[in-house]
């Protein structure tokens, strides 16, 4: 019998039992395998995930330890691993710490022949694997911590001046969602699934509205010149003036379910349903573009931000990772966990990171330099707000209360939970923190909460359906807040029902406040 085995015009050398086909010649290969998938699906495997660098750690890890994944569609993970060796040739990395990365990626066992995948092949798959895992794992703190980039030139090292004008999800890290400079009287921006974002004043009354072409559910950014900045599902970003007038409007391809944040330059940062990350400058035009993970980072959902941090790089987390994305446009670093949806990243005192992890079911605080630093078990943690004591008030769409189906938890650093106050449902929105010993949220069982710092309900009311944003803040602590039953409500601190506005939709957007009381 031959030894040789023709596919179209590719020819391969025909496996023995207990052996494997290689070649030095990768395209080859690669080519072979396009044309014989179809047929030999179910008897080839390989041990990485369809994604990129990130998620490549996390299954090789999982390989040296035994427990293995075996993914089938071989196209997709070859082209992942070329796609990725390009990219890092691309980069033009200095003393370039991948040498033995690219060395074995070249006699990985592409496939088997025959009816069973043979433990000989698995065993060399693992050790293949190891070899890339240890290769990764040693140039990983090169790749994130120093990695220089070309564009066009070498960069010099960047130094970041800037203060953020409106930097992170609801302005700042109790998510009260109000930017006081704008020199005009104070005005409560909303959105609405009727696609109109709503100008109201303090007492409820319309100054202005503004109709989009899709739905508005991420947030809305005001810069201290009182100018907007809303996303819609139309896909684009609109940046209008204090009096409603459209200054310019951005496309980005895709759905915008974000909430924008704006750097203190002007430039503005937005990331679409398809995980591509834009940074537009403030005459509306394209400062830079980057696709984050295609795969693993697909379904960016609600309030995901770009969250800008001490070191002017953009922190955003999508659905699996928290990406980190210098200013100039590479991503610098990735924080690895597995579930990172609806997520803002917030920051100590000290600027170590806070990322909820609700497939992990964890509240994680990274150091700056992206090494883990401590986790916490929470009952699928959604997003968080920090207090000027450093202590942590956590969303959460579970509850470890009997009865209770969301809840919101509040964490002392390296310490553990404090306390947990169950919901009848999820609590999807941020928590905002008071002035005082108030803290505020919503809840998909239609009521808004106020609770005191230590855990005590200081009161709720009913709306008529669930209650998805994030209450806003005015200076003196009333409360701004949505709900799918078409209205927008006041309250005062103490929870008096001031006004309610009715929308032509739900009001699943957190409000944003400016101006002058």
């Amino acid at each position: 019998m031959s030894e040789e085995v023709w596919i179209g015009d590719v020819k391969l050398r025909k496996p023995k039992q207990f052996d494997v086909i290689k070649s030095e010649d990768k395209n080859n290969v690669i080519e072979a395998f396009k044309r014989i998938k179809d047929k030999y699906l179910s008897y080839f495997g390989l041990f990485i995930k369809r994604t990129d660098i990130p998620s490549m750690i996390n299954s090789m890890r999982k390989v040296s330890t035994g427990d293995y994944v075996l993914i089938t569609d071989l196209n997709e993970s070859l082209d992942t691993i070329q796609a990725f060796i390009e990219e890092l040739d691309a980069r033009g990395i200095q003393n370039d710490p991948f040498a033995l990365l690219k060395k074995k990626i070249k006699i990985i066992p592409y496939a088997t022949y025959g009816s069973v995948v043979y433990s000989w092949v698995q065993r060399k798959l693992v050790e293949c694997l190891k070899h890339l895992y240890d290769a990764i794992e040693q140039a990983l703190p090169s790749f994130t911590k120093y990695i220089k980039i070309k564009l066009g030139i070498e960069t010099e090292e960047y130094q970041y001046t800037l203060t953020p004008i409106w930097g992170q999800f609801k302005y700042d890290k109790y998510n009260r969602g109000y930017n006081p400079n704008p020199n005009h009287s104070l005005t409560v921006y909303v959105g609405s699934a009727d696609t109109y974002l709503y100008a109201l004043s303090p007492n409820g009354t319309l100054k202005f509205r503004y109709k989009t072409g899709g739905e508005i559910i991420g947030g809305i950014a005001i810069d201290d010149d009182g100018n907007i900045y809303v996303t819609s599902r139309d896909g684009y970003l609109y940046v209008l003036d204090n009096n409603g007038n459209l200054l310019y409007k951005f496309y980005a391809g895709d759905e915008l379910l974000c909430h924008p944040t704006v750097e203190g330059d002007y430039t503005t940062y937005i990331i679409n349903k398809s995980c591509w990350i834009y940074a537009v400058r403030n005459d509306g035009s394209l400062k830079f573009s980057l696709r984050l993970d295609p795969h693993y980072a697909t379904g960016t959902y609600y309030q995901c931000t770009c969250t800008i941090g001490y070191d002017g790089c953009i922190y955003v987390s999508v659905f699996g990772l928290t990406w980190v994305v210098h200013p100039l446009g590479y991503i610098r670093g990735i924080l690895v966990s597995v579930g990172c949806e609806n997520n803002a990243v917030k920051f100590l005192s000290d600027n170590s990171i806070i990322v909820c992890d609700w497939f992990l079911q964890n509240l994680i605080i990274y150091n700056k330099d992206l090494s883990l630093r401590w986790n916490v078990n929470l009952p699928l943690p959604k997003t968080s707000a920090v207090d000027d004591n450093n202590n942590i008030y956590v969303s959460c769409a579970s509850s470890t209360l009997s009865g209770f189906y969301g809840s919101v938890c509040k964490v002392i650093p390296y310490s553990g939970v404090a306390w947990e106050y169950g919901t009848y449902d999820y609590v999807v929105g941020a928590v905002a923190i008071g002035y005082g010993d108030a803290i505020y949220f919503g809840s998909l069982d239609y009521y808004v909460y106020s609770l005191t710092k230590s855990g005590s309900l200081r009161w709720k009311y009913q709306t008529n359906n669930e209650v998805w944003p994030s209450p806003s803040l005015d200076q003196d602590e009333n409360v701004y807040i949505g709900s799918c039953d078409t209205y927008f409500y006041k309250f005062d601190k103490d929870g008096n029902l001031l006004w309610r506005y009715k929308t032509g939709d739900m009001v699943r957007c957190p409000a944003s406040l400016a101006g002058k009381p």
